[in-house]
C-alpha cells in the first residue's frame, strides 16, 4: 500500500540514477505538507525507500543509498508529569494490598524503568541478590493459541540495573516467598525460574497483558487517567510506547525512561527504615 499510494505516483517513474537525497527530501516535504500525511506515515515511506535503495546498492545498481542521508520527521515525546513520592508509595501499597506479587512487580517497574515484557522475562539467574544488581536482556510476548515466548528487548540491548537497597531487600523477600510456595507444592524452583510466575516451579512467566489488566483494575482507586498520564511512575506497563525504539527516537525514549527511573528511586527513599505506607485501600 505504501508503494502504490505514495511512491509510485511520485518518484516511482524516476530513473535510479536521478534519485538523490534532495529528491527524497522533497518527497517527504510534499507528502507532509501537500498531501497532509502524518509523521508516522512519512516515516513508513522512508523505511520502505531506505530498504529498497539499500537493496539496489547491494546489487550494484546504485553507488549509495539516497534515503540514508535524509531524515524523516521525528516522533515527539509526550510531556510527562512525574509523580509525587506519596503517589508512588500509594501505587505500590495499593498493589501489594491486592496481590503481593503484583505489588513486587509495581515496585520493580518503578525502580528499574523496565518495560512490562522485560520484567515478565526477568529470571532469578539474571539477578545477583547479594549485590542487588540485575541484567535486563530479554522480553516476553504472548503467542497465538496461548503461551509465551522470550525474545530480545525492543532495542536489542542488554543493560545492568543496580537496585536501591529497599527494593533489593523486597526482592529477596519475594524470592523467599516463591521458595516457600514451591516447597508447599512439593517442588523446587527450576534453575532458570522466572521472577514473576504463577507456576510453583517458576517455569513459565507472566504475560505482559496480565500486568496491564491488573493495573487497569488498580488505577481507578489511586487516580490518574492512564499509566503514562500518572507520571511515568512505571514506564511502559500499559503497553504504550512513547516513541519508536530504534535510532535517535529510541535514544530519546531510553533517556525518558532513565529520567523516570531516577525520579522513582528518589520517591522510594521515604520507604526506608522499615516504614511502610498506608495501604492503598485507604486511599479510595
Amino acid at each position: 500500500m505504501i508503494v502504490r499510494l505514495y511512491i509510485e505516483p511520485t518518484i516511482g517513474r524516476e530513473k535510479l540514477s536521478k534519485v538523490g537525497p534532495p529528491l527524497v527530501d522533497q518527497l517527504y516535504q510534499y507528502l507532509a505538507k501537500e498531501q497532509g500525511l502524518s509523521d508516522s506515515t512519512v516515516r513508513k515511506v522512508h523505511a520502505v525507500l531506505r530498504g529498497a535503495f539499500g537493496r539496489a546498492v547491494k546489487w550494484g545498481w546504485l553507488d549509495r543509498n539516497p534515503a540514508a542521508s535524509v531524515s524523516p520527521p521525528m516522533p515527539e515525546l509526550a510531556e510527562t508529569v512525574m509523580p509525587m513520592p506519596d503517589q508512588v508509595a500509594m501505587a505500590i501499597s495499593a498493589a501489594e494490598a491486592d496481590n503481593v506479587d503484583f505489588g513486587m512487580f509495581v515496585r520493580m517497574a518503578a525502580a528499574t524503568g523496565a518495560r512490562r515484557g522485560e520484567l515478565c522475562a526477568l529470571r532469578w539467574s539474571s539477578i545477583n541478590l547479594a549485590t542487588g544488581v540485575l541484567r535486563i536482556d530479554s522480553s516476553v510476548y504472548a503467542v497465538k493459541g496461548g503461551g509465551s515466548r522470550v525474545k530480545d528487548t525492543k532495542n536489542h540491548s542488554k543493560r545492568d540495573v543496580a537496585l536501591d537497597a529497599i527494593t533489593a531487600g523486597e526482592l529477596r523477600a519475594h524470592r523467599r516467598r516463591l521458595d516457600g510456595r514451591a516447597s508447599s507444592c512439593g517442588v523446587e524452583l527450576v534453575a532458570d525460574a522466572f521472577v514473576f510466575t504463577d507456576e510453583a516451579d517458576g517455569s513459565a512467566p507472566w504475560l505482559p497483558d496480565r500486568t496491564s489488566h491488573a493495573w487497569e483494575r488498580l488505577r481507578g482507586r489511586i487516580g490518574g487517567s492512564g499509566w503514562m498520564g500518572f507520571g511515568c511512575m512505571i514506564c511502559g506497563i500499559s503497553g504504550d510506547d512513547a516513541v519508536e525504539g530504534r535510532g535517535a527516537g529510541g535514544q530519546r525514549e531510553q533517556a525518558h525512561r532513565s529520567s523516570g527511573r531516577r525520579h522513582n528511586v528518589e520517591c522510594l527513599r521515604p520507604l526506608s527504615g522499615g516504614h511502610r505506607p498506608t495501604s492503598g485501600r485507604h486511599h479510595r
